[in-house]
């Protein structure tokens, strides 16, 4: 490692932009919690991937838990939870990420085309 660079790991804040390092953390109050692109260099951000398997988990356990203890069984669960997917999917992202602070990575393309390389 060059001179330096542990020094430089060792400040660089959880929630630090990949591109810019600097610190998206959210504010206490009125700042977003959550980015897809940084408002400072502009690149475009996803979270690791053990957050975002994790909020899919918390997502799917909220989706199918929440019919399935009120007492819905069978085929009905499955259409129950299929409906719930979605709104427990937001509800999974805003607890997991108000616990747990994004951490952030450089979101890459997944496909290369004739006019995007």
């Amino acid at each position: 490692m060059p001179p330096g660079s542990a020094a430089r790991a060792e400040k660089l804040a959880w929630s630090a932009c990949p591109n810019c390092s600097l610190d998206l953390r959210a504010k206490s109050f009125g700042g977003k919690s959550v980015y897809s692109r940084c408002p400072f260099c502009g690149v475009e951000l996803t979270h690791v991937w053990w957050q975002r398997v994790f909020v899919i988990g918390v997502g799917l356990i909220l989706a199918y838990g929440v019919p399935a203890s009120v007492g819905v069984r069978g085929l009905p669960l499955l259409f129950m939870g299929l409906l719930c997917y979605f709104p427990g999917l937001v509800v999974a992202i805003i607890l997991v990420f108000k616990m747990i602070p994004p951490k952030y990575v450089q979101k890459r393309e997944a496909v290369m085309t004739l006019f995007r390389r």
